[in-house]
């Protein structure tokens, strides 16, 4: 059998399988006959390729005198290879030069069954949003689809831009004889541009929750019936720029919902925010410390929850995290004269020291706590000087009780003093530690030194003795009280700027003091 292929002068010879014989000029035509007529009556297949259109017409001739049986003859042109490729017939009212300046001889990707040519190009293109039944609604697609470049590209392919403002044309005469105000409103952003439609679907975002004359103030009257479509927001971005008129008018709001008579009941504000703006958070963080909410875990959690989002932002992760120190605590239970050391400890930790915490954080800070805390008091100044000397639970004792367990460790060993750092953000820093694989062995809390200054306190926690040394240079000393007691190898660091120029290990332990 011969076949003879007539390739389009647009089209690679690599678009066919290989040929026994390519003509591609005229001059070539009388060798190719008599190699195809020989072909044909030694009954052996041949496999022509001819590149000029007027050798083309004469092998034309040649295959209908002999006929099929001998000879198939087939034109391949950029229409029938564009067909081969997507499985789908394309219409005849496109030219070559078109699919060329189109550039659809790229089109690789085989149709769905039933899928028609126009079909096929918006959904290689743009996505199935203008193809698919209620497509206009999967605004979540559109936007992870969209890349601006490529949108571009293709609406610079001339069949591809008429196939689009053709079923453009055609989707806005159905909406608008359906009546469909909130579809005809997405198609007519998209229709102006992607980033229209990306910027308008993050202001309703925002305002999705917001009473409805919020909405129609920014977005007009398509604002209630776009909320009727419970649209699907959780892909489209939260974008603030450009949307300045919606982040005023939603302060406005909040402004005014501030005022006592104004007042919405917090579950009904946690309804109506969206949770992606920092001036929501600040205004829900104003209600709650005025003290006149009553603040549970699980009020804390859904606020969290909401405003996920924006724990990105340092400021606004710090916040959030801080909310857990606004949930109502009772006051402590009345403390007994009679308790030893670790009793008072407990009862300060558990009961005292959360309670003072959240009237700090609520600004409900009055007389009543400083009573409280004036049991303590006076039992600690009644005890001091018995517990100075013997009891487990003082400060100076603190590194001074962990010399043995110093002595049997084998690695470096790492003491960092914290100076001033309140009980209260321990948990914060206890969760930054973990971030870098520190985690916590124990945990003691200890009597401090009287007076709890820092030239008292720390000198004393620091060399693990009652009385402070005289000098104010802590390098020597410690260094030195530490060498001998532990027959360690010992560097004082007086701050985090030297900790970070050591480069390589040359002592046993370090003693970081570390304040700012």
């Amino acid at each position: 059998m011969i076949y003879i292929t007539l390739l389009s002068e647009h089209l690679e010879d690599s678009t066919v399988q290989v040929a026994n014989l390519v003509i591609r000029d005229q001059g070539e035509y009388v060798r190719a006959y008599q190699r195809i007529a020989e072909a044909i009556h030694s009954n052996k297949d041949l496999d022509v390729l001819v590149r000029d259109k007027t050798v083309g017409r004469w092998l034309k001739v040649m295959a209908r005198r002999y006929g099929p049986a001998y000879i198939q003859l087939e034109e391949l042109n950029i229409q029938k290879q564009i067909q081969k490729q997507i499985g789908l017939d394309v219409p005849r009212e496109f030219s070559e030069q078109q699919l060329l300046d189109s550039g659809l001889l790229d089109l690789k990707i085989p149709a769905l069954p039933n899928s028609s040519f126009e079909d096929y190009i918006l959904e290689i293109f743009f996505g199935n949003f203008l193809t698919l039944p209620g497509g206009l609604r999967r605004v979540g697609d559109i936007v992870t689809g969209y890349d601006r470049e490529q949108w571009q590209s293709a609406l610079n392919r001339p069949i591809v831009r008429e196939i689009y403002r053709k079923r453009i044309r055609q989707l806005r005469k159905e909406l608008q004889a359906a009546g469909e105000i909130a579809e005809l409103q997405i198609l007519d952003w998209i229709d102006a541009s992607p980033d229209t439609l990306i910027q308008n679907l993050a202001a309703f975002k925002l305002l999705s929750g917001y009473p409805d004359a919020l909405g129609r103030r920014v977005l007009g009257k398509s604002f209630a019936a776009l909320k009727k479509l419970n649209l699907d927001l959780h892909k489209v971005p939260a974008v603030i720029s450009g949307n300045e008129k919606v982040i005023d008018e939603i302060r406005l709001y909040l402004e005014g919902k501030s005022r006592s008579d104004s007042k919405l009941p917090i579950d009904e504000l946690l309804g109506q925010i969206s949770g992606f703006l920092e001036i929501e958070f600040d205004h829900l963080q104003e209600r709650l410390t005025t003290g006149d909410i009553g603040i549970t875990p699980e009020l804390i959690t859904r606020i969290k929850s909401k405003f996920q989002p924006l724990s990105t932002i340092p400021r606004l992760n710090q916040a959030l995290a801080d909310l857990d120190t606004l949930i109502s605590i009772e006051p402590p239970p009345a403390p007994d004269e009679n308790w030893q050391a670790g009793q008072w400890i407990d009862w300060a930790t558990k009961y005292y020291l959360p309670y003072r915490f959240w009237l700090e954080n609520t600004g409900q800070l009055d007389d009543q706590i400083g009573e409280i805390a004036s049991d303590y008091a006076d039992w600690l100044y009644q005890h001091y000087g018995q517990l100075i000397y013997h009891s487990e639970h003082m400060a100076w004792k603190a590194i001074h009780n962990l010399q043995e367990s110093f002595k049997a460790h084998a690695g470096p060993i790492l003491v960092v003093v914290i100076d001033n750092l309140n009980a209260k953000f321990y948990p914060e820093l206890q969760s930054r530690m973990q971030q870098r694989g520190f985690y916590e062995h124990s945990l003691s809390y200890c009597f401090s030194m009287l007076p709890s200054c820092t030239e008292v306190s720390k000198k004393c926690l620091l060399t693990g003795h009652y009385a402070p040394f005289a000098e104010s240079a802590y390098q020597g000393r410690v260094e030195s009280i530490w060498n001998n007691r532990l027959g360690k190898k010992t560097k004082y660091l007086g701050n985090i700027g030297e900790f970070r120029l050591i480069t390589k290990r040359e002592h046993d332990i370090y003693f970081l003091n570390y304040y700012h």
